[in-house]
């Protein structure tokens, strides 16, 4: 089996690394934009509201301060 330095095959290869990497579509990924006060407020409040709901039907069970066993 042919031995291969990691350091020179990366050295050796980066160009076509980055080529092939840049030339990759990147339409997978989510749409980041910044939430303003009023909308993480809203968020925060729905999810409180859904853990609530979860625990009082059993389906998360709170085990510890940050432990929680899930029921499916």
């Amino acid at each position: 089996m042919k031995k291969v330095v990691l350091d020179e095959y990366i050295r050796e290869n980066k160009a076509g690394f980055t080529r092939i990497r840049l030339g990759m579509d990147r339409g997978d990924r989510p749409v980041r934009r910044i939430r303003d006060a009023e909308e993480k407020a809203v968020l925060s409040k729905l999810d409180r509201a859904r853990w609530g709901k979860w625990i009082q039907e059993g389906r998360i069970e709170v085990v510890g301060e940050r432990k929680f066993r899930v029921k499916l």
